[in-house]
């Protein structure tokens, strides 16, 4: 209560001081102003959103469409939703290993929720000029997916947080970045929800610099594409 009590303080003091300020006469009720006061109430509902998305889940009370899935044919929409970004950013997204894999028993809507806080983060601190790689590859019991860039990395004194409700592990994952600190902890609770298991590691196997997301989803009944 005390985390959500300090989440909710930011955004409200921000548009109790705009409201008083215009109030007051120091600022003038234009346009810009109340586009403060709109932005700061954008944050609100996708906090409020993410607490009641983390604490049904966190219940067991989330609901899950579960059926057989392409995690490959997700990967791509997803990483293909993303590459106007990664260019405007000059970072190089790439996707490999989405050939003859099996499927996986998942709902696709919340799955991609999660591929995509993880792509949003992977840009987040990923400099121009660098790299992420999405790659899948499978095993006799289930899918891996990996997210891997070329950032700044995570501190070993944070790596055991990361999935933490409202850890942050930088200075640069803040309210100016649109981050709450709870998409971490909704990805984990969504992937175990369909019984699978999240991770990091910083710096990636084989790395010097970076990190890697990694999902592991169980094989849906040994079947591959198409059959």
């Amino acid at each position: 209560m005390a985390d959500i009590a300090h989440e909710l303080r930011t955004p409200l003091a921000g548009i109790q001081g705009t409201v008083e300020a215009i109030q007051d006469g120091v600022f003038p009720w234009t346009a810009e102003s109340l586009d403060s006061i709109h932005q700061q109430a954008i944050f609100l509902n996708r906090l409020v959103e993410d607490l009641r998305t983390l604490a049904n889940a966190e219940a067991g009370q989330l609901a899950l469409a579960l059926a057989p899935l392409d995690l490959a044919e997700l990967a791509c929409r997803t990483v293909t939703a993303f590459q106007p970004q990664a260019t405007v950013q000059q970072v190089d997204l790439s996707l490999t290993g989405a050939e003859n894999l099996p499927l996986t028993n998942a709902d696709p809507q919340r799955l991609g929720q999660v591929l995509t806080n993880l792509l949003d983060n992977a840009l987040r601190h990923t400099p121009a000029g660098g790299q992420i790689r999405v790659t899948l590859s499978a095993e006799q019991t289930g899918i891996h997916i990996a997210i891997i860039d070329s950032g700044e990395g995570i501190a070993p004194v944070d790596l055991p947080h990361i999935f933490d409700r409202f850890y942050c592990a930088d200075g640069s994952r803040n309210r100016q970045t649109g981050g709450s600190g709870l998409g971490l902890a909704i990805a984990r609770q969504l992937v175990e929800a369909q019984g699978g298991k999240i991770w990091a590691e910083s710096p990636p196997v084989g790395r010097s610099q970076g990190s890697a997301f990694i999902i592991f989803l169980p094989v849906y009944g040994g079947g591959s594409r198409g059959e």
